[in-house]
């Protein structure tokens, strides 16, 4: 049981919150330029747990009002005790003063990854209202809240889910655009449940096709949308319905067209990532990305302004191209462009800049240890005024805060600190890791030292983005924190940029950079280098299994997602040319019989003799299937397998609960395959039960042998 803590009153303290719960990589060259830069002290933990980690307050959906007073945003939190996902609307004098709860912000939407999604309200233009999209039992309508009265009320009751919308300069009118109703959708899902699912490029084989997705709070029915994994409710791929709403008289007109609109002043500029207009609508600022051999989240990237005249001017400060940019957003005036970049020498972090295209001006606002933007994702921009900035800033030590930075960055006011006082106990150390391996490629990564337990310590490795206030790595699967507080070391590293689309460079790196840190560790007497683990999600699944095929270095290993086999491929056997296309580009394959010897060299399935090391699986029900033509010989090999599959769940699991399982269960397994430790607890003797068994067997048999390091016989 958790220890009183202060600040749960303010986590906890409005109870008319809406629950949605759910019914129902030895380094041989010379390691170059190798540095520890400290972050400090925080407020976090040599006692921290899974459910502090789980229970974290996010913030998001940033906007400021027109006179640049007030601050609206969203307050997030997960609750494993009744596995709900609460969010609430927030408003803020931006002068500094605490924040206070506004509205219900109904289930927070997501992504068909799982991500919450960022949106920020709209203010009228008065500063009266605040109007948001919110959904309730499913249904997504738009919402206003009175400021000053805190009263809420229901705008649209269109009978179907809204997509977006747009409230006009002066606040009168209010444009939005929905999805097919939702009974033409239930009407759908009722036709197929009742003459069957005819398979076609949309359906996503291996997921329940009836109503397995929550996403919108919901059970919904959902198929493929473009060219790879992302998916969308059923008819999502018809026009929306557009509708334009007057908030005065409250009558509805039809609206020709598309809410979605183009950027007026922008030209047609090649691999354009983000461009945003000015206020005025005569200006766009834009993002854009060039070097098609790298994936494209690690393509250089430019900053250009144009204007409808087919005026462009660059940014060619240091500021606009050394780091990788991430957002932007004009300010009010229109006179500047405030956008973040990140320093992967710094391990991402991010700092924030004003640019002036005028005279080529460029200052730097405000800089952080990590995420400096509007939320957990790193694109999310800050709210922007003419002389503030208002950020969610968080990184390793710091749980999300809300703060304003005024005039150039001069002063900081701290607006809301949800998660103040949240962990106790001993400070932790959270340290920042630059180092090069002999291959010569740059690393960053964050290290949490054990804090329990004398000696070298084993050493968890996550590998593939490390950004703001880590929990679990991508997808919070791993806490690493918890992990050093019960005696296991953790290493969070970044993919370097720039990715190389070669899915086999990709891979290669890692054991590289892996065995080169660890190495490093090793000699300086902090880690047991016979007693290293991994873990991670998607791409960071995919070079976990490459590391237990290419390396000695794991003696245990997690993942939550499935890698390229043959059973990847033919579950997207449907699919349309352009996903057998990317899979040709990026992995160099065709069909298994197409190109045999290039499957054998990518497949963890055609390589079963390699994968050695004891692995947990704890998957989505979307995922699953397509990982048993690996996972299945794993076991009959004698290879110690464990393997939990989480429903309703997609690529990122969002339920409370299955955040909390997959977290005590990753410190379980790493804590007795890396230390020998078992919890005591009577509920949890029957899995170190399986767990012991499979270790006895395995530890007699040859495929735990490993070069260099001792033997449980010897």
């Amino acid at each position: 049981m958790n220890k009183a803590r202060k600040g749960s009153g303010v986590r906890r303290s409005h109870a008319s919150l809406r629950a949605c719960a759910w019914g129902g990589e030895c380094c041989t060259g010379a390691l170059m330029a190798m540095a520890i830069v400290a972050m400090g002290a925080g407020p976090v933990l040599a006692d921290a747990t899974a459910r502090d980690l789980v229970e974290v307050v996010d913030l998001s959906g940033l906007a400021l009002s027109l006179d640049g007073q007030w601050v609206a945003y969203r307050r997030e939190q997960a609750r494993i005790e009744d596995n709900s996902i609460q969010s609430h609307w927030y408003v803020a004098r931006v002068a500094g003063g605490e924040g206070h709860p506004l509205s219900d912000g109904g289930w927070p939407l997501r992504d068909s990854a799982g991500q919450s999604m960022i949106e920020a309200p709209q203010w009228s233009p008065d500063g009266r209202f605040l109007y948001y999209r919110a959904a309730f039992k499913g249904e997504i309508e738009l919402w206003r809240v009175e400021v000053s009265t805190a009263r809420s009320e229901q705008v649209t009751r269109a009978g179907a889910n809204l997509r977006d919308f747009r409230l006009s300069e002066d606040g009168r009118w209010v444009t939005a655009s929905f999805f097919p109703s939702r009974d033409a959708i239930a009407r759908e899902e009722a036709r197929q449940y009742a003459q069957g699912v005819r398979l076609d490029a949309s359906v996503p084989i291996g997921q329940p096709l009836f109503r397995s997705n929550l996403t919108t709070g919901q059970p919904s029915t959902v198929r493929y949308s473009g060219s790879w994994m992302d998916r969308a409710p059923l008819l999502a791929d018809q026009p929306p319905v557009v509708r334009r709403l007057d908030t005065q008289s409250g009558a509805w007109s039809e609206v020709s067209g598309d809410l979605a609109g183009v950027v007026s002043a922008s030209t047609a500029l090649s691999g354009e990532v983000m461009a945003v207009t000015s206020r005025q609508g005569r200006r766009a600022a834009i993002i854009a990305q060039t070097n098609e051999t790298v994936m494209a989240s690690s393509r250089t990237r430019s900053l250009v302004v144009t204007d409808n005249r087919g005026m462009s001017l660059s940014c060619d400060a240091v500021a606009c191209t050394a780091g990788m940019l991430e957002w932007l957003v004009w300010t009010p005036d229109g006179r500047a462009v405030v956008f973040a970049s990140r320093d992967y020498t710094r391990a991402n972090a991010q700092s924030v800049y004003r640019w002036f295209p005028d005279t080529g001006r460029v200052d730097r606002v405000a800089r952080s240890n990590g995420l400096l933007n509007g939320g957990r994702l790193p694109e999310a921009p800050c709210a922007v005024g003419n002389s503030v900035l208002v950020c969610v800033e968080a990184d390793p030590r710091t749980p999300p805060r809300l703060v304003a930075f005024h005039g150039q960055g001069r002063r900081k006011a701290m607006l809301d600190a949800p998660n103040q006082g949240l962990f106790e106990g001993k400070p932790l150390v959270a340290e920042t890791l630059n180092w090069v391996s002999d291959e010569g490629q740059a690393y960053s990564g964050i290290y949490y030292p054990a804090t329990d337990g004398t000696g070298p310590a084993p050493l968890f490795v996550n590998y593939y983005t490390c950004r703001g206030f880590l929990r679990g790595g991508l997808g919070d699967e791993w806490p690493f924190a918890a992990l050093a507080a019960q005696g296991v070391a953790s290493l969070c590293i970044n993919n370097p940029p720039p990715s190389p689309r070669n899915a086999l460079t990709r891979y290669n790196r890692a054991p590289s950079a892996i065995s080169a840190i660890v190495n490093r560790l090793s000699k300086e007497g902090q880690i047991d280098r016979c007693r290293v683990g991994m873990g991670g999600l998607s791409f960071g699944s995919e070079v976990t299994y490459w590391t237990m095929m290419h390396s000695d270095l794991l003696a245990a290993a997690s993942v939550t997602s499935t890698a390229i086999s043959p059973s990847y491929y033919w579950y997207r056997g449907f699919r349309d040319q352009a996903f057998r296309d990317e899979l040709r580009a990026t992995w160099g394959l065709g069909a298994p019989e197409e190109t045999p010897e290039r499957w054998k060299e990518i497949s963890p399935a055609l390589q079963i003799d390699r994968l050695r090391v004891p692995l947990l699986a704890q998957v989505p029900e979307q995922e699953y299937l397509e990982m048993l033509d690996f996972i299945v010989p794993m076991r009959h090999a004698g290879t110690p397998v464990d393997m939990y599959v989480f429903p309703d769940e997609p690529h990122m699991k969002f339920q409370p609960r299955h955040q909390y399982a997959a977290y005590t269960r990753n410190i379980d397994w790493f804590r007795f395959w890396l230390a020998d430790r078992i919890d005591p607890s009577n509920e949890k003797a029957e899995q170190f039960a399986i767990w012991s068994k499979m270790r006895d067997a395995y530890r007699a048999s040859p495929r735990s042998v490993r070069s260099g390091c001792p033997t449980a016989a010897s």
